[in-house]
């Protein structure tokens, strides 16, 4: 009799740890994906000679890498609505990925935006470690929500 409560306890232990795996990544993704959001926000956006001021001094410094990342983002900022639509889109399925119910349309929506984060890192801040860790560790943690999520629901990619 002992053996089935130690059994038992240690199933629901499993069990614990199981959902614990699955919580950290949410709301780490969920977390990050709302404090980026509502940056988005927050910052005053520059004027087009202020962006392309900035653009040229980094490629005087010889930093074409930094002066395409300025001209990126400040061109998303200049269109008056992309850099907020991408704004509202983040936090839109950062909520829908903390509710349960709407966890894994929140996680597949916040997928093509961790990737877009990853590339952007990769390829226009190669040099900035810590932020290519952190793009890194959102994509990570993205696909483990949409495959163990996929899972339990018992379609999408996974058997």
């Amino acid at each position: 009799m002992e053996v089935n409560f130690f059994h038992l306890s240690l199933n629901s232990i499993i069990m614990n740890i199981k959902k614990l795996l699955l919580y950290i990544p949410i709301l780490f993704l969920g977390g990050m994906m709302i404090y980026g959001s509502i940056k988005k926000f927050q910052k005053p956006f520059s004027t087009p000679d202020q962006v392309t001021e900035k653009a040229n001094q980094y490629i005087d410094e010889d930093k074409p890498n930094i002066a395409t990342l300025v001209l990126y983002v400040g061109g998303m900022r200049q269109t008056g609505y992309a850099w907020l639509l991408v704004g509202l889109t983040e936090l839109l399925f950062s909520i829908l990925l903390i509710i349960p119910k709407t966890r894994l349309i929140g996680s597949l929506g916040l997928l093509p935006i961790t990737l877009n984060i990853l590339l952007f890192h990769i390829f226009l801040e190669p040099e900035e470690v810590k932020g290519l860790a952190m793009s890194i560790g959102l994509m990570v943690a993205n696909a483990i929500i949409v495959f163990q999520l996929a899972k339990q629901k018992n379609f999408l990619l996974v058997n």
